[in-house]
């Protein structure tokens, strides 16, 4: 019985042992399965931290590009690569094309890469000319053989040099009381009077109608209404903050046979341009005195304009000489605009300028003798004997930029991988 007793005890010792090594084994079991699950969770957190990482990395170099490429700062290489904390990122810059560019952004966190991209624009505004020439209150006088083959809307006078000498080819337009006198008009004549004219469309008038044949005739009710000049005061306080935000010189000097490049630049005091100079612009330039021009002058606009427009403000009364050329890009809707916020005589223009938009909503612009434009807008207008003004169609909605070297913004942010 002793026996038996020792046996049923070992027995049962054992059997104790079993079920503790079970107990114990099941337990360390599940210990190392918590421990592949805790493991496996913390992988997975820090993976999805390394990418989170590696997002704001390339958010990051985004956004130090950008910054870069504002006009007080120095314009970013192609490529390069900064350090965001623990992470880097390598940022691809990509050419101007149409006044956008493309930048990349890889953003590495040990390993973990993530893409961002964004479409950044330079900061446009868009004008309307409708017309051949826009004329304020000061009215618009045409020399003999002189002509205008567009439209013209004037809020003052229309004064040609005889119907057989002065040749409007499109319509034109006299507000208000105002008259058309002595000037063939290739469509239609808008005005309050109509003197010695010669009209191949229809004559409106308000009040008369002497020596003024016509292809019909109706009176009107009323005269036609006043039309403001495309670009407002609020526009132009823009475009000079806009140069301003890119520095101030005081004033600015570029010798005989020199090739330079501005932009955006507020030039406090008079611009000189000497001799034989190409000036390129790459931004907006706002000079508060005046631009002297010297003999065989080009300015013209940075390629990075693409087709857009580009402006030179200018404060003071300009006269460009019979050799300065102004133009825009070369390509197709690319013009460069000379705006001058000066009251009487503004712009006196006897030079080639094919690419350019003249603009002087306060004052006076004198075109010289045998000059052929393409726009032309102020308060008052001259145009000399055999001066020509020929409208293109592009004209009626120029969109000018702050240009490559102007200011820049984000049109479309998102990633890509």
């Amino acid at each position: 019985m002793e026996n038996q007793h020792k046996v049923l005890k070992f027995k049962k010792g054992i059997a104790s042992y079993m079920v503790l090594l079970v107990a114990l084994g099941g337990g360390f079991i599940l210990f190392l399965s918590f421990s592949f699950l805790i493991t496996n969770e913390l992988r997975i957190s820090l993976a999805a931290l390394d990418s989170l990482r590696a997002y704001y990395a390339a958010e990051a170099g985004l956004e130090d590009t950008l910054l870069r490429l504002q006009p007080t700062y120095v314009v970013p290489p192609a490529s390069y690569s900064l350090q965001v904390g623990s992470s880097s990122v390598v940022v691809s810059v990509g050419p101007v094309v149409g006044g956008t560019r493309v930048i990349i952004a890889d953003g590495n966190s040990l390993g973990r890469i993530r893409r961002v991209s964004v479409n950044a624009t330079t900061v446009t505004t868009n004008a309307s000319f409708f017309y051949g020439a826009q004329v304020g209150e000061g009215g618009i006088k045409l020399g003999n053989g002189s002509q205008v083959l567009g439209n013209v809307f004037s809020n003052g006078d229309i004064i040609g040099n005889g119907a057989g000498t002065s040749n409007i080819g499109g319509t034109a337009i006299a507000s208000g009381t105002h008259k058309i006198e002595d000037i063939a008009v290739g469509t239609d004549a808008y005005a309050s009077d109509l003197i010695d004219c010669d009209i191949t469309g229809t004559a409106f008038y308000v009040a008369t109608k002497v020596n003024c044949p016509a292809g019909s005739t109706q009176v009107l009710s009323q005269p036609v209404s006043f039309i403001p000049l495309p670009i407002s005061n609020q526009q132009i306080t823009d475009w000079q903050n806009e140069a301003a935000a890119g520095g101030t010189l005081n004033g600015y000097n570029l010798g005989n046979n020199q090739t330079a490049s501005i932009g955006p630049k507020k030039i406090n005091g008079d611009m000189t341009l000497g001799n034989n100079t190409i000036l390129t612009l790459t931004g907006t330039v706002w000079v508060t005195g005046t631009i002297n021009f010297g003999n065989s002058v080009t300015i013209k606009l940075d390629s990075g304009y693409t087709t857009l427009s580009g402006i030179l403000m200018v404060d003071g009364p300009v006269s460009t000489g019979n050799t300065a050329v102004l133009q825009g890009t070369g390509q197709v809707g690319s013009y460069l605009m000379l705006l001058d916020t000066a009251s009487g005589s503004a712009i006196s223009l006897g030079n080639s300028a094919a690419g350019a938009i003249f603009y002087a909503g306060n004052g006076k612009i004198s075109v010289g003798n045998g000059l052929t434009l393409k726009e032309i807008t102020a308060y008052e207008i001259d145009i000399a004997n055999n001066a020509s003004i020929t409208y293109e169609s592009g004209l009626a909605n120029v969109s000018f930029s702050s240009g490559p070297g102007g200011r820049w913004t984000a049109a479309t942010w998102q990633e890509i991988q």
